[in-house]
């Protein structure tokens, strides 16, 4: 012990007058760190060293120990555990602790009598646990005491986090409807593993995400009443959320049921709920409160429901039969039924069905976007980046339109079936709206296609998918999925026009539906055509200007959006004169629209390269054209192994004639990093500009992307082919000839 420390004593006692609010005397048990000496010395802490720190434990003093596993650690801790009063229980810290804040600039504060301090991992955090494994309850509480954190014992307001190992319990309920961070109790084990990193905090995402129990995290789940298809995915999804799969219900925490149901699995430990719940959770990324989607479970009736009667009036009284009046309700003789007014029933029995289709798209369209659009209350506000508004207009914003007519058009059907009679007329009914399913079905029809594939897309994020499970386990959808219901309007004017046909063969030939059927079938018929000639057109569209795309420099006076593509196909020039000499063996592509030619030349990476096209394309440096680096990755791709240093030699000495201001030193190392570029080495971007020629390049994998336009003839030509030259050369005199063959 050092003299200058050896004053403080006096007869066992160290001198009063101690901060109680930080440390000021530290006794060191074990080895300390001269650094970390030198460091408490500068704060003006006085140390003191000692084997075990026996003589000191009745002293004011904080004693500074590296090991809580040694036993002079052990010794100090239980040093006091008889005593009713535990003022005089020690202080301990580790040097972490103290170094902690010396590196801030922070005095040390106290620690607490009973609560060593080993590392500020967790400083200010206050956590709940429920871990049923009482020993490993404690080494919890200890660690996370000796990371500065804090226990309690129930969720409080200053709670921060929740650790517990299952999903059961009180608290876990409170937790998840209050919203703290859930995490295994694996996460405090993890965070002292880092106790000697003075930088770790254990309260960051990178540090809790690990460990954030999963959704399901220690349930059993026993599906009832699903499809194959249903059962497997839902399996899959529980699994990866941590759930295990029972097959005997009585092992259940939780049995999940595909239908509404009266007879529920006996089991009335578990929790019997739809999967409604199942799937919200899903969604919310936690396991939703089981109360408000409860199927209470009832005791097994041993007497069956007595069977509907066999009279015809009780037949009547356990049918749909809102639309009869009481007389047609009485046991008289059965008339006649009137064969067209069956298929106008199914007319708006179908059109009813339709439209609930339709609203239960545009509801879902709802809870994404909000009831005030990008409202707080949408899904897409509380999942922000899985779905845009443009993604939801494109896939749901053709729909109101065509519900508004439909809507309408079930109206009058209602009036005509309500007021039957023999003339009554379906037909003119749907002529009238002729007009409005004009402007409404096309617009849907022509983005179908798009939509469905967005859809799609947008359904590969976890979220969202749980989110459309979870509309479609709703007991209005009956089993049907998004994309059954986002299909119907493609299908519903060609069902109309079956139903239509059928009645015209029921309809009386003095009739007005025999005059109004035909002519609106020829309108329905009208509508389909004019849709489906839409939508051929964008197709079109859409593939002329990606072939437009495909090639480069395209005159923007030859982008057209009516011309179209007859035949396109790859030819390859056996021979030819003039500017044809060097194109030989190389592959064109040949593109014949409805009112030009075009002659591109690509090079589609299976027929791969030849060392005389590489070659000659290298030489080209000499020309002088700068365009952006990389460029020469092409010829790597390409190149026999054997081949590269040969490939990369003549780019360096192309690039020196190209380059004279690189040939020095140290612009020489720039160059040279360019040239082991070209054999396949990665060089930065920043240097040396790559001289290229801009012709016939091609960027290796996307064969055909970067094409050059090496001829336009007019149909009426006999000519097909033209010089290589670009565009303007062609109306020159002289034009060489080639043959090209497939």
């Amino acid at each position: 012990m050092p003299d200058d420390l050896d004053e403080t004593r006096r007869d066992g006692v160290l001198s009063p007058g101690l901060d109680p609010r930080r440390v000021e005397i530290v006794v060191v048990v074990g080895p300390l760190d001269e650094h970390l000496r030198q460091d408490l010395l500068e704060s003006g802490i006085q140390v003191i060293k000692s084997q075990n720190g026996s003589e000191y434990v009745r002293d004011d003093v904080t004693f500074i120990i590296s090991d809580f596993t040694s036993q002079a650690f052990n010794n100090l801790v239980s040093c006091s555990k008889d005593k009713r009063d535990d003022n005089e229980s020690p202080r301990i810290m580790a040097p972490v602790y103290a170094m902690w804040h010396i590196e801030r600039g922070l005095a040390i504060p106290l620690p607490q009598r009973h609560r060593p301090r080993y590392c500020c991992s967790m400083k200010n955090l206050n956590i709940t646990m429920e871990i049923t494994d009482e020993s490993k309850k404690k080494e919890l509480i200890n660690k996370i005491h000796w990371m500065s954190g804090s226990v309690r014992k129930e969720l409080r307001q200053q709670t921060t986090h929740f650790v517990t190992d299952s999903m059961f319990g009180e608290n876990y309920r409170n937790a998840v409807a209050l919203g703290y961070p859930i995490l295994r109790y694996t996460w405090v084990l993890e965070a002292w593993t880092h106790c000697e990193d003075l930088d770790y905090d254990a309260n960051t995402p990178k540090a809790m995400e690990p460990h954030v129990l999963r959704i399901f995290e220690g349930l059993r789940f026993y599906f009832c009443r699903f499809d194959q298809e249903n059962i497997s995915e839902m399996r899959q999804v529980s699994t990866d959320n941590g759930a295990l799969m029972v097959e005997d219900p009585s092992l259940a925490t939780h049995i999940v049921y595909g239908a509404k149901t009266d007879n529920l699995e006996q089991n009335r430990k578990a929790w019997h709920v739809s999967a409604t719940w199942f799937w919200e959770s899903i969604s919310l990324g936690r396991a939703r409160l089981e109360m408000e989607y409860t199927l209470a479970p009832r005791a097994m009736s041993k007497k069956q429901d007595n069977p509907l009667h066999t009279s015809k009036a009780s037949i009547l009284d356990n049918s749909n039969n809102s639309i009869l009046s009481n007389d047609d309700k009485s046991v008289g003789s059965p008339c006649k039924v009137d064969k067209k007014q069956q298929i106008v029933s199914e007319m708006l029995d179908t059109e009813r069905n339709y439209i609930t289709m339709l609203e239960l798209l545009l509801e879902m369209r709802n809870r994404l976007v909000g009831s005030k659009d990008g409202g707080n209350d949408s899904w897409m506000a509380t999942n922000p980046g899985a779905l845009s508004h443009a993604d939801a207009n494109l896939i749901f914003g053709k729909i109101p339109p065509i519900l508004n007519v439909h809507k309408a058009i079930h109206g009058d059907i209602a009036k005509l079936i309500a007021n039957w009679s023999t003339k009554a007329s379906v037909a003119d009914i749907w002529y009238r709206r002729r007009q409005d399913l004009r402007k409404v079905y096309p617009p849907f029809i022509n983005t179908f296609d798009k939509a469905k594939d967005r859809f799609r897309e947008v359904d590969r994020d976890d979220r969202f998918h749980a989110f459309v499970r979870m509309c479609e386990s709703g007991e209005n959808w009956r089993k049907q999925r998004v994309e059954d219901l986002l299909v119907r309007p493609i299908q519903r004017l060609p069902s109309i026009l079956l139903l239509l046909q059928q009645c015209a063969k029921h309809c009386k030939k003095n009739s007005t539906d025999a005059e109004n059927i035909p002519k609106t079938i020829r309108e329905m018929q009208s509508i389909l055509e004019n849709a489906n000639a839409s939508r051929q057109a964008t197709e079109n569209f859409e593939k002329i200007y990606k072939v437009f795309d495909e090639i480069e420099s395209m005159p923007a006076e030859l982008r057209s959006s009516h011309r179209t593509t007859t035949a396109e196909c790859v030819v390859a020039c056996a021979g030819g004169t003039g500017q044809w000499d060097g194109m030989k063996n190389k592959p064109l592509r040949l593109l014949i629209f409805n009112d030009l030619l075009m002659l591109a030349v690509g090079v589609d990476a299976s027929l791969g390269y030849n060392e005389e096209t590489v070659l000659d394309c290298m030489q080209r440096i000499e020309r002088g054209v700068f365009i952006e680096s990389g460029r020469e990755d092409t010829f790597v791709q390409h190149v026999p192994p054997n081949q590269s240093e040969k490939y990369g030699s003549l780019t360096k000495s192309c690039g020196k004639r190209v380059l004279p201001e690189y040939c020095g030193s140290p612009q020489q190392e720039n160059l040279n990093a360019s040239t082991m570029s070209c054999m396949g080495m990665r060089r930065p971007p920043s240097q040396l500009r790559k001289a290229i020629s801009n012709t016939s390049m091609f960027r290796w994998g996307q064969p055909l992307r970067e094409q050059q336009l090496l001829v336009e003839e007019s149909p009426s030509s006999n000519s097909v082919v033209s010089s290589p030259s670009a565009l303007s050369h062609t109306k020159k005199a002289g034009i060489s000839k080639a043959i090209l063959v497939l």
